[in-house]
């Protein structure tokens, strides 16, 4: 049985625990228009490490996205509204695998 391997998150490939999900988001109302935390902390870091212009580009925003354990389409949000406000100058709005070779730029304002 899984639990007998690990008592606390059983024979899981993740460690529940570390993902940043609150005791509260257990109980979800699947038809609220919530995002879970662990979405809000990506988010906010991202946001964070862009506004300070420590990414260079769309490598750099995915590896951002795969600390997190998020998509590579959750940086869409943050990378639409700060290219908005002004903050950067991007091509993209989703980080492609298919450019790792040759990244396309987070250009900063």
């Amino acid at each position: 049985m899984a639990w007998d391997k690990d008592r606390l998150n059983g024979n899981a490939n993740f460690d529940i625990n570390r993902d940043a999900i609150a005791r509260n988001e257990i109980l979800l109302d699947l038809g609220a228009a919530t995002q879970p935390l662990k979405l809000n902390v990506f988010e906010e870091d991202l946001e964070m490490r862009l506004r300070q212009k420590n990414l260079h580009d769309e490598v750099d925003v995915m590896e951002v996205c795969f600390k997190h354990g998020v998509m590579r389409k959750h940086a869409s949000a943050v990378l639409k509204r700060l290219k908005q406000e002004r903050v950067v100058d991007l091509d993209f709005t989703t980080p492609s695998v298919e450019n790792l070779k040759q990244p396309r730029p987070v250009r900063y304002l």
